[in-house]
């Protein structure tokens, strides 16, 4: 064998979508189970929470804002530091987790006008996605708002699940 030379098993290409084969019936279950409350729900509070908190030292608009902004911040930098540094694997993770996401905001955005989604904080806590809706007097449209970040969801869910076929 050469020095340097990488010894390469027959079986390689079979490896890289192990995560996908775990990730396939991942999605399925959060897609199928639109709008149930999971474990990683609760991650998404503490990271829409703390946006809240850090936007909020701008203002009003920017801590209503900054909760969603926050929540998608976190997995893109997420994606953005595991392609550069070649890392699929986390890659996938970080695809999975903003289609998380935007399930997560999906239900969000959907609960606009119900206001049944449990908030954190006293009971007259400003609810984001009705204040954001009927500040762009567009309310009315929150089961389309909400439809269009769940078939994101679908979308980034997809792409965790090809990242093998798309990332060399």
């Amino acid at each position: 064998m050469l020095e340097g030379a990488e010894r390469i098993s027959k079986y390689e290409w079979l490896t890289k979508w192990i995560p996908s084969v775990i990730l396939l019936p991942v999605c399925i279950f959060f897609l199928m189970n639109r709008g149930q409350i999971t474990y990683v729900d609760q991650f998404h509070k503490v990271v829409h929470l703390s946006g809240q908190g850090i936007f909020g030292l701008m203002g009003d608009i920017p801590s209503v804002l900054g909760g969603t902004i926050t929540q998608l911040l976190v997995p893109v930098l997420l994606i953005i530091f595991f392609y550069v540094n070649y890392l699929r694997k986390w890659l996938q993770f970080s695809f999975f987790l903003l289609g998380h996401t935007f399930l997560n905001i999906s239900m969000y955005a959907g609960d606009a006008v119900a206001r049944k989604f449990d908030l954190f904080g006293p009971t007259d806590k400003v609810h984001d996605w009705n204040w954001m809706l009927t500040f762009f007097d567009a309310l009315q449209y929150h089961t389309q708002v909400s439809n269009v970040f769940f078939i994101l969801g679908a979308v980034f869910f997809l792409i965790a699940i090809l990242v093998p076929k798309i990332v060399p």
